[in-house]
């Protein structure tokens, strides 16, 4: 059970919409090995964390925040990835521990573990973290 690396008493479970499209996505915080990066708008970092995440061959999921959903379809779209991409609520970022203004936030969750990254994190810095983790 991951629930022990939720923020107290919040949900694991959030339904928020794509940046994509319109769809409605269920974003589930148990499920793992997961990655999570959140962007925001004009950030120059973000988009090189995005093109570096691949690497990791894990699942990916990008979660914009701290702009309107506007602004941030429009980042995504100058980011040229495939990643799932969803709107980051204000639950879903509490539950993640995000940091306020803080871009890019990468989030990997193991089975045992959150791994919480702040900045512009090689690939190989993360593959380090997790060496000995089970996924």
């Amino acid at each position: 059970g991951l629930s022990f690396i939720l923020a107290n008493g919040s949900s694991s479970s959030f339904q928020t919409r794509s940046l994509k499209d319109v769809s409605i996505h269920e974003i589930d915080l148990t499920k793992h090995p997961h990655v999570y990066m959140i962007f925001q708008k004009d950030c120059e970092a973000c988009h090189q964390q995005v093109s570096d995440l691949n690497c990791l061959e894990t699942p990916v999921t990008l979660i914009g925040g701290f702009a309107s959903e506007r602004d941030l379809r429009k980042e995504y779209r100058k980011m040229k990835s495939d990643f799932q991409v969803v709107l980051g609520t204000s639950e879903l970022l509490k539950a993640l521990g995000a940091s306020k203004n803080l871009t890019p936030q990468t989030i990997l969750i193991t089975n045992s573990k959150k791994l919480h990254f702040t900045g512009l994190t090689t690939c190989t810095k993360m593959k380090k973290a997790t060496q000995g983790v089970a996924l």
